[in-house]
């Protein structure tokens, strides 16, 4: 940003001065105005679908800990008047010190990162790669893949470390305990959960991106997003359609409300912001959403038998065309499948962990 000084004499303009203006803030403590774009010249693009709505400023007060990190004092995730941002620049800059192509670049920040059009062109960062190998911490990387390594003991460690939390908080009063509990407890396991959410991110991104660039060669870009969307879709494991398999269980009398609600009454469609109240605390949320299944009954198990046809119907053909092709990426596939769910479980966790 630029301090212009100017002048229009007889119809004609006139630049009278240019200088850099020193003088902008990221955060203004005065008005509590939040933008990171004030912190270099730099591409920034919306972290599309993680926060819906405006962020709260206690919302950010917890989430800029987990958005903390810098790499040569540029910041990688920033707040800009509410709105969740990644440095673009910074990202593109990294991965190609890392070897990656620009299009690959791309495709894989479209997957975390509002798309961007071809024709823009990046600002990049000055990053040595040698000073983002010794600031990545070997240490960091070492507990991320130990975590990894461990994943359903950390997740099953996660879930009753909150369940712990959520009743002790609700029977502390004292001030000066509630602070310990929250930097000696609940930090450090935020800090697991997205450590470990990062590390399947990572999974899923580069994975997805290759699967993709390599089907599209045989049948299209079209064709292979909806072979992959399918494939995944085709389960009832993923988060996002369980809430609707189980609610037919609980109206069936094969689940349990309290059951139900520890699995669901933490999640919502703005998950993220602190202040959104959550499911579990309305007491008839469980019977309501009963009686509206039983009013208009979905086979949701039809549904996903339906998807799973569309994926082996447009699967067979692509084995007619390319046998040995398919068959090494239907193994790809099912590996996939359990990054996904993977994923998904961290996610419903580390939102678990925040409310």
């Amino acid at each position: 940003p630029q301090d212009i000084e100017w002048a229009l004499a007889d119809g004609e303009l006139f630049l009278l001065q240019s200088r850099p203006i020193t003088t902008l803030q990221e955060f203004d403590l005065a008005t509590y105005e939040w933008n990171s774009s004030h912190t270099g010249d730099y591409l920034w693009v919306e972290m599309g679908g993680l926060f819906p709505e405006v962020i709260t400023p206690s919302t950010w007060s917890v989430w800029g800990i987990m958005y903390s990190v810098k790499f040569e004092d540029v910041i990688m995730v920033g707040n800009i008047c509410g709105q969740l941002y990644g440095n673009y620049s910074a990202m593109f800059t990294m991965l190609s010190k890392l070897g990656r192509k620009p299009d690959e670049i791309r495709d894989s920040l479209a997957l975390v990162l509002n798309p961007i059009p071809e024709d823009i062109e990046v600002p990049t960062v000055e990053f040595s790669l040698l000073s983002m190998l010794k600031q990545g911490s070997l240490k960091g990387l070492w507990k991320q893949q130990q975590l990894k390594r461990n994943f359903d003991q950390t997740i099953r460690e996660i879930k009753a470390q909150s369940r712990k939390l959520e009743q002790l908080i609700r029977t502390t009063t004292d001030e000066t305990t509630l602070i310990s509990i929250w930097e000696e407890s609940i930090v450090p396991q935020l800090d697991d959960a997205y450590m470990l959410l990062d590390g399947t991110n990572d999974d899923y991104i580069y994975p997805y991106t290759a699967m993709t660039n390599e089907l599209k060669q045989k049948v299209g870009e079209e064709l292979a997003k909806k072979l992959l969307a399918t494939h995944s879709g085709g389960t009832a494991n993923l988060t996002t359609i369980r809430p609707l398999v189980d609610i037919a269980k609980v109206a069936n009398g094969e689940m349990s409300h309290p059951a139900y609600i520890n699995a669901y009454g933490h999640r919502t469609a703005n998950e993220n912001e602190l202040a959104e109240p959550r499911p579990r605390e309305d007491p008839a949320w469980v019977e309501n959403l009963v009686a509206d299944y039983q009013s208009s009954p979905v086979d949701v198990e039809a549904l996903l038998r339906k998807r799973r046809v569309e994926f082996e119907t447009e699967w067979q053909d692509l084995e007619r065309s390319y046998p040995k092709f398919a068959q090494k990426f239907r193994r790809k596939l099912d590996r996939f499948e359990i990054v996904v769910q993977k994923r998904e479980d961290v996610r419903s966790e580390l939102t678990r962990t925040l409310t």
